[in-house]
């Protein structure tokens, strides 16, 4: 199975990357932020960032 990153998938194609209305990219947007609330606050897990 090929692996390919989601701007490929959503952006490699003008017909496809139409069909993604706003309100779908919304609901992307918000299950992003969720899951990154979740890995600050409420994970046990200690993530270490390097900048």
């Amino acid at each position: 199975m090929c692996k390919r990153h989601v701007l490929d998938v959503l952006y490699a194609d003008e017909v496809k990357s139409l069909m993604l209305d706003w309100p779908s990219r919304l609901n992307i947007i918000h299950g992003i932020a969720r899951g990154l609330l979740y890995l600050h606050q409420d994970s046990r897990l200690e993530l270490f960032i390097k900048i």
